[in-house]
């Protein structure tokens, strides 16, 4: 691949992060609808001194910012030294999986968090269900080109 195609996936992938971490996953008008209105309230809130509660914060944190780690990979993969590409794009594709799996479980909580954990409306948008599964299914596609040895050169 040329460099402008590399450069064009890449942004690409930042693009779709973007967009996910900023388009509202709740039918709600409040600034906790969306990934970046989630951990802006999570930064913003009083710091808590049990360890249990800043590791929760934590995780949620990684789970807002997962959708913009595909992005990264991939400007990783690019980078690194051919020897350490295969190893660094699998591990890669792993930690993807692991952070959509935590944007799914900060979906789920806002969710309850939201509105009382049901209702007879749907709230969700799209983007509720776009958000886990973006990473994830990046993170299988890393998986599956590492164990294929695909090369980014």
């Amino acid at each position: 691949m040329t460099p402008s195609v590399h450069i064009a996936v890449i942004l690409l992938l930042t693009l779709i992060g973007v967009a996910l971490f900023v388009l509202p996953h709740h039918r709600r008008d409040i600034p906790e609808s969306t990934l970046c209105g989630t951990l802006s309230g999570l930064l913003t809130s009083e710091p808590s001194p049990r360890p249990a509660a800043m590791l929760m914060k934590f995780l949620i944190a990684l789970g807002c910012l997962s959708v913009l780690t595909p992005a990264g990979l991939a400007l990783l993969a690019l980078l690194a030294p051919s020897a350490a590409n295969r190893l660094l794009v699998i591990l890669g594709g792993v930690a993807l999986i692991l952070g959509g799996v935590l944007t799914l479980a900060v979906e789920i909580l806002s969710d309850l968090q939201l509105f009382g954990g049901g209702g007879s409306t749907p709230t969700q948008t799209p983007i509720f269900y776009l958000a886990p599964l973006w990473p994830i299914a990046c993170g299988i596609a890393a998986i599956v080109a590492g164990a294929m040895n695909v090369t980014v050169r």
